[in-house]
């Protein structure tokens, strides 16, 4: 539902390195991209993500839709779409064996393709955000146990609730506060909160916390009208810090600003 909201094709990158210090920990790298179309009545995104856990390697490809329908001057509400595909390969030859021999698990490295569909929605005014999403909804088997030896193993749907705003605290300095919900079934429902100041329309430096489990940093620098660059870092809580230094993450964006709006 995100897709064109910035009113200007934008393509962004972000590396995640996860837990920094565990062997096998979640490294994550994504590309991605929005544009409007039709005089901003449309927005169209693309994304690819690689994922590697542990023996683990996912690669996901995601088609975004939004419809965008002004219901005021300055407030736009977007329903969205997405279709994603995904193909997973488990390696059991990284497993490490207690026994030198164990018949009961399988050898090589089988794979699993599957597609998905997912929805959003974003409702945007100049200084406050509303958005829900579920990005797959299908609970389709990621892994089978007639391809890899495993009990079935079902997709759970992810729902997601955010909500944000901008508090200007005088000509050059602007405070954003930001929340967000995330719930899965059989998990804890996980809720972050944020907050980040943005000094001259250049530097943003910001927090975040994940209640009862991380408290993160950020920083990003706007190098240009169109480039900016930014870095996070996540510090856990909970039993994870005794073995781990962090997790890193990168972002960088790009805006590309026509004269030609039609563009």
């Amino acid at each position: 539902a995100y897709a064109g909201s910035a009113e200007v094709m934008t393509v962004s990158a972000i590396y995640r390195q996860q837990w920094q210090g565990i062997e096998g920990a979640p490294r994550t790298a994504t590309v991605f991209g929005h544009t409007p179309f039709s005089n901003n009545r449309g927005g169209l995104g693309l994304s690819l993500t690689n994922d590697r856990i542990g023996m683990t390697n996912s690669t996901y490809g995601k088609i975004n839709y939004a419809y965008r329908v002004k219901l005021k001057k300055h407030t736009t509400l977007s329903l969205g779409l997405n279709v994603s595909f995904e193909h997973s390969r488990l390696d059991w030859n990284k497993a490490q064996l207690i026994d030198a021999v164990d018949n009961n698990l399988p050898m090589g490295q089988p794979s699993l393709s599957n597609a998905n569909v997912g929805m959003g929605l974003y409702d945007q005014t100049p200084k406050f955000y509303l958005g829900a999403s579920i990005p797959y909804l299908l609970k389709n088997a990621l892994y089978e146990n007639s391809v890899l030896g495993l009990d079935n193993f079902q997709k759970y749907r992810h729902m997601y609730f955010m909500a944000g705003t901008i508090l200007p605290i005088n000509g050059k300095i602007i405070f954003k506060p930001s929340m967000m919900v995330s719930y899965v079934p059989n998990a804890p429902t996980e809720i972050d909160f944020n907050a980040n100041f943005l000094f001259a329309n250049t530097v943003w430096i910001g927090a975040s916390y994940r209640l009862g489990h991380t408290v993160s940093g950020l920083l990003q620098f706007q190098v240009s009208k169109q480039l900016k660059v930014g870095a996070a870092y996540d510090y856990a809580l909970n039993d994870l810090s005794r073995n781990s230094i962090g997790t890193f993450e990168i972002l960088m964006e790009y805006v590309f600003d026509f004269d030609n709006n039609k563009f």
